[in-house]
């Protein structure tokens, strides 16, 4: 559960850099993946804890 949280917290940080260093937009969609990918790793735990 925890390592499931650190991943979440990496991809996260990846994809705002990817998206914050990419200015032609070709890396929109990895960077959209990758924050998809993020937002499900750290919050899924959470809310099967409050469920």
């Amino acid at each position: 559960m925890k390592k499931q949280r650190i991943l979440g917290t990496v991809a996260l940080i990846f994809s705002f850099i990817i998206f914050e260093l990419d200015k032609s937009g070709d890396l929109v969609l990895l960077s959209g993946a990758l924050l998809g990918l993020g937002i499900s790793l750290f919050f899924i735990p959470l809310f099967k804890k409050v469920l």
